[in-house]
Order: C-alpha cells, then sequence, then structure tokens
C-alpha cells in the first residue's frame, strides 16, 4: 500500500510539472519527503525513507527545467555509487536518517539501486551532454567503464559518449566508442540506433 501511496503522490507532482505548476510540483515534492520522514519515524520503519529518494530526485529535474542547474547537478552527484555512503542534501535538509547506502540495504532495495544507477550513470550523462561538459561527461564514461554495472546502462552511456564526440566534430575519436558499442551485451539495439 505504501508503494501506490508513492506512486499517486509522485503522479500529482508530475502532472502539476506537466501543467507548467513548477511551484506546485516542487511544493508535491517536498511535502512527500517530509510526509516518508514523518511516516518512518512515527511508525518505527525507517525503511519507508527509501520513498523520500524519488520526489528529491524530482526536485532535481524541477531545478534543471528551470535552468537551475547548480542545484540538480548537486542531486545528481549525490547518486554517485562512491557518494552513497555519505550524508547529503536529502539527509541535512530533510532530516532522512539514512543514507542511500543504508536505504539500499532494505529488504528488496534491488529496483531502488537499479533505479540510483540509472539515473546517475544514464539522465546525468544526458544532463553533462545537455549542458556541453563533455570533458565532464568524458570523465563519468570512464567512472562507469571502470567500474561493474549493468552492461545495459554501459551501452546507454556509450551511445552517450558517442553523441558528445560526434557533436564536437572528434570523428577520428568515435572509432573506439564505436568499437565498445559492438562489445556491448546490446550490440544490436546499438548497431540499429547507430545505422
Amino acid at each position: 500500500e505504501y508503494e501506490d501511496l508513492a506512486i499517486i503522490l509522485n503522479a500529482m507532482a508530475l502532472v502539476a510539472a506537466a501543467e507548467g505548476n513548477n511551484r506546485e510540483a516542487m511544493a508535491l515534492c517536498v511535502a512527500q519527503i517530509r510526509l516518508w520522514r514523518n511516516l518512518a519515524a512515527r511508525m518505527g520503519i525507517p525503511g519507508l525513507e527509501i520513498h523520500a529518494a524519488q520526489p528529491w530526485i524530482n526536485i532535481a529535474r524541477l531545478n534543471r527545467w528551470q535552468g537551475d542547474f547548480v542545484s540538480s547537478s548537486g542531486i545528481y552527484t549525490a547518486l554517485d555509487p562512491l557518494a552513497r555512503n555519505q550524508r547529503n542534501q536529502l539527509n541535512h535538509e530533510y532530516d532522512i536518517v539514512a543514507n542511500f547506502e543504508q536505504l539500499g540495504q532494505v529488504k528488496g532495495s534491488e529496483q531502488f539501486l537499479l533505479g540510483l544507477d540509472t539515473i546517475y550513470w544514464i539522465e546525468y550523462g544526458r544532463y553533462l551532454l545537455q549542458m556541453n561538459e563533455h570533458q565532464a561527461l568524458r570523465e563519468h564514461g570512464r567512472a562507469v567503464m571502470n567500474g561493474s554495472i549493468y552492461p545495459e546502462l554501459k551501452g546507454m552511456l556509450l551511445e552517450i559518449l558517442f553523441l558528445s564526440q560526434a557533436s564536437c566534430g572528434h570523428g577520428l575519436q568515435l572509432l573506439p566508442t564505436l568499437a565498445k558499442l559492438s562489445k556491448s551485451a546490446n550490440r544490436r539495439k546499438y548497431f540499429i540506433l547507430l545505422t
């Protein structure tokens, strides 16, 4: 039943944002974070705080859509797997007790961790591409290639790196990217995208 409530509340914020009511959408996201914090404390179920992550991530998206790239970038970088054992803005500003590493140990949190990985590696990668932060995107890509993440995410990030290199006019530098794409677990999917 908590899952259903989380979905409904997130949908309400999404509808507000789609209608251009960013202030209302932001208020709904903040209210959700406080709701999950209070429920977790009152009911003695710290795992409920896991539901505070999605509205916080939505705040990053709302900030990005409004041109506040500094605030959104700060939220995205807190999702870095190497930073998940640290307290972040969600903990400090909203008094969420657990950090992301602790929330990732809650029973049934596999989808939560996959979601954090997808948002950090792919959505943040697209954000860097959008901002023409090509050097930061290359470093982001280097980190993922050296880490152990899902092959599908690696393939998707390689596609973003490919677009970055192409937009910079680095034709010769595309060859290593194409070679990595061809070795991707989903090489047929990416081959179709490239042809």
